[in-house]
């Protein structure tokens, strides 16, 4: 047995692998991971005062849909936080965020501009 790709599935991964280490140091992915496993969004209080949330969802994204961002954002907002969600159109589904979706960037730019200027 090969561990070559015989499914188009396994093309396709082995695709979005590629252009995810030509854009990404694979530190920075472990480093990411690492801070997703201990952030706790919902601990008694979200973060320090003055701390802002952005919450971003794509309309064609089955595995983490919008309803699961505005679910955050509701108990994020209970807990006192300042939250924006925003629902960014796109075809790709959960692989979304590794494309250059239109409105992806400025909505996170946009919220980064916004943030620091408070």
């Amino acid at each position: 047995m090969t561990m070559e790709s015989d499914f188009e599935v396994e093309h396709y991964l082995d695709h979005q692998a590629e252009i995810f280490l030509a854009r990404f140091d694979a530190g920075t992915y472990l480093y990411l991971s690492r801070v997703m496993d201990y952030f706790d969004p919902f601990a008694e209080r979200p973060a320090r005062p003055g701390t802002r949330f952005l919450a971003i969802s794509f309309d064609s994204d089955w595995r983490f849909g919008t309803e699961h961002s505005l679910h955050i954002k509701a108990e994020l907002e209970a807990l006192g936080a300042d939250v924006r969600h925003e629902e960014i159109e796109s075809p790709w589904g959960h692989d979304s965020f590794l494309m250059d979706v239109p409105g992806y960037q400025e909505a996170v730019a946009s919220f980064l501009v916004e943030s620091s200027a408070r």
